[in-house]
């Protein structure tokens, strides 16, 4: 037999599309030892050992470049290689599992050609996410990557005896459909805290495995039960409910168009809206519905938007009650007499009036023909959004009003006393599940006309994940047609890597503004302009809808935006917070603490003001604990936490907001004014539980400062509320006296407007004698 020839081990260099500051990718690394090499070394000639050595190499080296894999160096004996970068193929898992077997095989002739008994190789095996990015000296800098299952792979090499190939635990998940993978216990291993499981790869590959792969195709099961809800809210004019469920990726979204589809060939009305995880409101979801509901363009100004509510109003017969709770549902500042009305209603009361002026609306609207309301990914979704929807559930009793939801089945918001709540509107649960082989088999043949092989090698290494299959339908296969992705990530990884630098950079620009973004937004983000979409669409990444652009999936999102490292997520949060610094300030504040950046806190508390003053009073406490939260120790925080005692004095919640002056004393104490304040909140709260005396203590530490410093709406407050304190214990004429001097201060401070002034002065009988 002759000798394989001697072959340099390939360079590794950054190919032309990496990003100089690298990124994250999904990745497989391999280490592969000889075995016996220390003994051989001692009994065998330097030189017949280099040509061994050699000849190893270029086995392993071939091997491991014909799987697709990346030399990354070599080290002695071991070769390091990486399945996963530079370039994805989607099923880089498969792949180094291939190689770890090609080079064991591959040492069969090499013991035959040195005459040894004992050559053999050992490996190991991790999956992860590392950093690939060129790193070194201006002398030296070859790409390479960085991150913890390098150090795994090499440490079960270390573990693997002779002709074992060890695997990690994501690894071993990731090819188990594939191989035969024995369980080889728990282990310490160096440079990890915890023991951590490995496991074993056969000798034999898995013969065969169940190739069911469940998705969206095919359900006509599903899709009839949905035409029979619309036919029937048609004929007899009642609201129902399809809740679709499904885990992620599963296809509930598909069937969601589909059903839509169907709504409009039937002339229903269709309006959309998502809940979504990062950098949205509840109050977001209210406006969005009640936007789509009325038509109205939001790029026009507050005061154009409120014509038009106005003009519905006016139209539609109905009362200022409603009018006030259509401008709260689009988020817009109520003018004076709207706000009288909002005045009424405490926290509760604004919250059933919402949601009831909400689907008083969609009733309305339900008149003009059947109406279609299909809301996103209610995983997300809080308290308040899940009465919004109860009372719209209710409200499409008696109207031709369809809902339709979608959820993940491990965080399904809709539990027993939600459906009681929505009672009495039907309500059909359509679960999701796999597809049969059937119909999963014909989805594949129609996009791989003629290739029969091809889809059944996809239909058996899909695995039963019900959005590979999708994902590797709209993917190019690789070289061998190899092309089962270790996971979402890896798939859209490897259809990243086929684009161009620039629309590769769109991409992950695009992640970082969410899952649906508008040209002007991607322009300012990626510092372009009209930036170009078209070969995202193609490449199935993102699709069109409407005035924006949306991912054709989240967890194609999400995957592109796990490519981006830190340091560039955290540039491209700050350029999204510029962008909406002016036009949304919730969604600024969420971009400037995605990005880690000190400016989070203030913005979170510039947008949770901004609630306050059209009375989101829940949101806006929301966003100052978040402020708080992220501010630093110092008299900011003092100011926020002085603020959110004051909120949460204002909304009845008299214990919570004890348990917040403590630290704001302790942090405003070098601020005389900020201390004033706080002193002046604390006494209050004290006031309200019956906790006379410490309220009095705390109410002369703050006039003290106010007298001193002629603090006007301080000693205003601390007059009214000495007043207050006076008049549990008899004491009325002086009680009368401090209320005069509380009036007498309020009007030369000119803040008898004030929010925080009202806070105190509202609710006083004898007060309002006094006004009179």
């Amino acid at each position: 037999m002759s000798q394989a020839p001697e072959k340099p081990a390939p360079e590794v260099r950054a190919p032309e599309s990496r990003a100089p500051e690298g990124e994250l990718r999904p990745v497989t690394v391999i280490f592969a030892d000889l075995s016996g090499f220390t003994r051989l070394s001692g009994e065998r000639d330097p030189e017949d050992v280099q040509r061994l050595l050699n000849d190893y190499f270029a086995i392993a080296d071939g091997v491991i470049v014909r799987m697709g894999g990346t030399i990354d160096k070599h080290i002695g004996d071991c070769v390091m290689a990486v399945f996963g970068a530079p370039v994805a193929h989607g099923d880089d898992a498969e792949r180094a599992v291939a190689a770890a077997i090609g080079i064991r095989e591959g040492m069969a002739p090499l013991t035959e050609r040195y005459k040894v008994a004992y050559l053999d190789v050992h490996c190991g095996l991790a999956a992860g996410t590392v950093l690939a990015a060129s790193t070194g000296s201006d002398m030296h800098r070859p790409y390479t990557i960085t991150g913890s299952s390098v150090n795994l792979a090499a440490r079960l090499c270390d573990l693997a005896k002779s002709g074992e190939i060890l695997l990690s635990g994501d690894l071993a998940a990731a090819v188990a459909h594939r191989y035969v993978i024995s369980d080889a216990g728990r282990h310490r291993l160096d440079g990890f805290a915890e023991p951590l499981p490995v496991f074993k790869l056969a000798q034999n590959k898995q013969a065969h495995k169940d190739a069911s792969a469940p998705h969206f195709v095919g359900r006509e099961a599903e899709v009839k039960q949905i035409e029979h809800a619309l036919d029937m809210t048609v004929q007899q004019q009642s609201g129902r409910i399809i809740h679709i469920r499904g885990e992620a990726g599963i296809g509930k979204t598909r069937l969601l168009e589909e059903a839509t589809d169907a709504a409009r060939r039937r002339g229903f009305r269709c309006l959309a809206a998502a809940v979504m995880s990062f950098g949205s409101s509840q109050a977001q979801l209210r406006r969005l519905i009640t936007q789509a509901l009325l038509t109205i363009d939001t790029n026009q100004g507050e005061q154009a938007i409120a014509a038009e509510i106005a003009s519905f109003v006016g139209e539609h017969g109905l009362t200022e009650r409603d009018e006030t709770f259509l401008h709260d549902l689009m988020g817009l500042m109520l003018p004076t007499r709207l706000a009288r009305v909002f005045d009424t209603f405490d926290a509760a009361g604004r919250k059933a009036a919402r949601a009831a002026t909400l689907a008083k609306v969609a009733g309305l609207i339900a008149r003009r023909g059947p109406l279609f309301i299909a809301i996103e990914d209610l995983h997300w979704i809080d308290e308040d959004g899940l009465d919004m929807l109860a009372a719209l559930a209710q409200g499409a009793q008696g109207q031709a009003i369809l809902l339709v939801f979608t959820t993940r089945p491990e965080s399904d918001p809709l539990t027993a006393a939600w459906r009681m709540q929505a009672a009495p509107t039907a309500l059909t649960t359509l679960d999701l599940s796999a597809l049969s082989e059937k119909d999963a088999r014909l989805l594949a043949e129609q996009v791989f006309e003629g290739k029969s092989a091809l889809v059944k090698d996809v239909l058996t290494r899909a695995a039963g994940n019900p959005l590979f299959l999708v994902q590797l339908l709209h993917h190019k296969t690789g070289a061998g047609g190899e092309a089962l992705p270790q996971s979402i990530q890896s798939l859209v990884v490897a259809r990243l890597d086929r684009l161009s630098e620039a629309d590769r950079r769109i991409v992950q620009t695009a992640s970082v503004l969410g899952q649906r973004f508008t040209q002007a937004e991607i322009d300012h983000v990626a510092e372009a302009t009209a930036a170009p979409m078209q070969a995202l669409i193609e490449a199935f990444l993102i699709r069109p809808a409407g005035g924006h652009f949306e991912f054709v999936h989240a967890l194609v999102r999400d995957a592109s935006y796990g490519t981006l490292p830190k340091s560039r997520r955290r540039v491209l949060h700050v350029k999204a917070a510029e962008w909406f610094r002016g036009r949304d300030k919730l969604l600024a504040a969420g971009h400037l603490d995605q990005a880690q950046d000190p400016g989070a806190a203030q913005a979170y508390d510039d947008a949770a003001q901004s609630e306050w003053t059209i009375y989101h009073y829940e949101s806006a406490i929301a966003l100052n604990a978040r402020a708080v939260a992220l501010a630093e120790e110092g008299l900011f925080k003092a100011e926020l936490l002085t603020r959110r005692g004051e909120m949460l004095l204002e909304t009845g919640q008299v214990v919570p907001s004890l348990e917040v002056w403590p630290e704001a004393l302790r942090l405003a104490a070098s601020d005389d004014a900020l201390s004033c304040r706080a002193n002046i909140g604390f006494a209050q709260s004290l006031r309200l539980i019956d906790r006379l005396d410490e309220a009095t203590a705390a109410l002369d530490r703050a006039e003290a400062i106010a007298d001193r410093d002629q603090l006007l709406l301080e000693l205003s407050r601390s007059h009214f509320l000495r007043g207050n304190l006076l008049f549990p214990r008899g004491r009325l004429a002086e009680c009368m006296a401090e209320h005069q001097k509380a009036l007498d201060f309020a009007r030369k401070a000119g803040s008898m407007k004030s929010p925080r002034s009202r806070s105190f002065f509202t609710g006083s009988a004898y007060f309002d004698s006094l006004k009179k």
